[in-house]
């Protein structure tokens, strides 16, 4: 998993290249990426708080937490399982 300070990283390189850029399209693929790298490191800060949140003080997950990863196992394969009726 990518932390939020790389992401950061590359929206701040994005931004400098869009201002250092001349052809418009680029500038403004260079302006969506910035925005979209930033969005991904506030997800990932999102993660991290939702992370230490969840777990107790010894690092143990808690019960909480392993009923989340639970259905998000459970809610990955029902779509696995969607796609491969939809093949057929």
């Amino acid at each position: 998993m990518k932390h939020a300070g790389y992401f950061r990283q590359l929206a701040r390189r994005c931004r400098v290249l869009s201002k250092a850029a001349v052809d418009p399209g680029v500038v403004e693929q260079m302006r969506v990426w910035t925005v979209d790298f930033a969005d991904e490191a506030d997800e990932a800060e999102r993660r991290a708080v939702e992370r230490r949140l969840l777990t107790d003080d010894t690092g143990e997950d808690t019960a909480w937490q392993r009923l989340v990863s639970g259905s998000r196992r459970r809610a990955g394969a029902n779509r696995r399982r969607l796609l491969k009726v939809g093949r057929r």
